[in-house]
């Protein structure tokens, strides 16, 4: 990790970073309980949403395993004090472009600053950019993974695209029906509209977090061809961290330039869709079905994923008017009851999880490299 500058501890602001956040219960503001005393040590937290809080109903056509809440579980976001919410998904149109803005409109209404989605295409793109001890970090939010009707245009609502071209080749071209590779290549007016987007966020601010919807959900470790050819590619025009959000799973991490790429910062604190199990829709058993995922039938109604699924973490950035000065990560893990808590040095649990990034990074051929510190743990 390379170190840029230095500053006094005034000067320096620590960034938390957090995956997929989707509550959906009763008292929504004890959501975060657990984790809180940690959170509060932070002077700004980003999360990714991964539902919608609105009192209309309706489906849009194509939504597979729609998400949506009651405007209530907002409480959650401001109870655990998350000024910045990337809202870039596949999930951020299931309900219709009505639904999104009821979403975006409540979450501005508590403060909270929403990035990656909007009326149209400039405001889905435009960047968040907040001041903290004269610190200036501006967000940037993009998903990869868009059903045909929901990335924004000029006249229509929607999320941030950076749409991708899938390829298929046979593995053995004499053999029909064989299995297939899949090559894909992100599409280049995006890629080049997201780097104009990162170049003006970096003359107006010190640091740029990216946040990516993107790559293979369900999977371990492996990431398609064109999340490293992306994040790279968003380094070059100036990004300083990258947080990658969609896979439901940690996956590996990569320094590339002296910058950090999270490809997947799993799930943090969801209330999943399939704790009406075994009663689930024909959309929810296809994805159990085609990824094989098991259901924990006594966790069901909490959080139903099994083994490698509880592993979560934050990341932790800190940050100073020159740069990033230090990357590193909290693991920690998720209840019964969807609830993250931060493990310490001495659970089993917390050296499982460094063991387990260890191995996807390396599974994925990339190049992060691991040291503890206390209850962190530095990206090298």
């Amino acid at each position: 990790m390379q170190i840029r500058g230095a500053a006094n501890k005034a000067e320096t602001v620590a960034l938390c970073a957090v995956g997929d956040v989707m509550p959906n219960r009763e008292e929504p503001a004890k959501f975060f309980d657990l984790c809180q005393e940690v959170l509060d040590t932070f002077d700004v937290r980003l999360c990714q949403l991964e539902t919608n809080f609105s009192e209309r109903t309706g489906r849009a056509s194509g939504a597979r395993v729609p998400t949506r809440a009651h405007p209530r579980n907002v409480q959650a976001l401001t109870a655990g004090r998350f000024e910045v919410v990337t809202y870039a998904s596949n999930h951020t149109m299931d309900c219709g472009p009505d639904v999104m803005a009821d979403t975006i409109a409540l979450l501005r209404s508590h403060g909270i600053h929403t990035v990656g989605a909007g009326e149209n295409i400039a405001e889905a793109r435009r960047p968040a950019i907040l001041s903290q001890k004269g610190v200036r970090i501006a967000f940037l939010s993009y998903c990869s993974i868009l059903p045909a009707w929901s990335w924004a245009e000029e006249a229509r609502p929607g999320v941030a695209p950076l749409r991708v071209k899938t390829h298929y080749e046979m593995m053995e071209s004499d053999q029909p029906g064989c299995p297939s590779r899949a090559f894909t290549y992100p599409h280049e007016d995006d890629l080049r509209a997201l780097q104009e987007d990162i170049r003006a966020a970096k003359s107006r601010a010190d640091v740029v977090v990216v946040s990516l919807h993107w790559g293979l959900h369900y999977v371990r470790a492996k990431l398609a061809g064109y999340q490293q050819v992306v994040a790279h590619a968003a380094i070059d025009a100036g990004a300083d961290l990258i947080v990658g959000t969609h896979a439901h799973v940690l996956k590996g991490a990569e320094v590339y330039k002296g910058k950090v790429i999270f490809y997947s910062l799993g799930n943090f604190a969801l209330d999943s869709n399939f704790r009406s199990w075994p009663h689930i829709t024909p959309g929810q058993k296809e994805l159990v079905e085609t990824y094989d995922i098991a259901i924990d039938p006594e966790w069901a109604k909490g959080y139903p994923y099994g083994g490698d699924f509880r592993k979560t973490m934050a990341v932790k950035c800190m940050i100073t008017r020159q740069g990033v000065e230090r990357v590193s990560f909290l693991p920690a893990t998720i209840t019964r009851d969807a609830r993250p808590r931060f493990l310490s040095r001495t659970e089993d649990a917390f050296r499982e999880l460094v063991d387990y990034m260890k191995d996807v990074t390396a599974e994925a051929n990339l190049n992060a490299q691991y040291r503890v510190e206390g209850a962190e743990v530095v990206v090298l």
